[in-house]
C-alpha cells in the first residue's frame, strides 16, 4: 500500500490497532547475514516490506468489529485514489 503510514495512522485516531511486523525484509535482517544476501536481491520483497501493514487479527473481533475496520479501509483508501 503506497500510503501504508498514513492509514496507519489514520486508524491509530479511530483506536484501531495496526502492527508493521517486517519493516527490514528478513534477508536484509542481522540474523540472515551469513547467507550473505544484499538489499536488490529480492526488489519485490524488498518493496513490499514498505507497504505492508497488519489489521487486527484475533480469535475476539467481532464481526461488527471486522465491517468496522474494513469499512475505515476502504473509506480511507477511496480518499486516498485519485478520481
Amino acid at each position: 500500500m503506497d500510503h501504508r503510514d498514513e492509514l496507519q495512522s489514520h486508524l491509530a485516531a479511530l483506536g484501531i490497532g495496526t502492527a508493521i511486523h517486517y519493516p527490514m525484509p528478513i534477508h536484509l535482517q542481522p540474523a540472515a547475514a551469513a547467507l550473505g544476501h544484499r538489499a536488490g536481491d529480492f526488489p519485490v520483497c524488498e518493496r513490499q516490506a514498505g507497504r505492508i501493514l497488519t489489521l487486527p487479527i484475533h480469535p475476539w473481533l467481532s464481526g461488527q468489529d471486522i465491517t468496522r475496520v474494513a469499512a475505515e479501509v476502504n473509506g480511507f483508501l477511496e480518499r486516498m485514489s485519485p478520481h
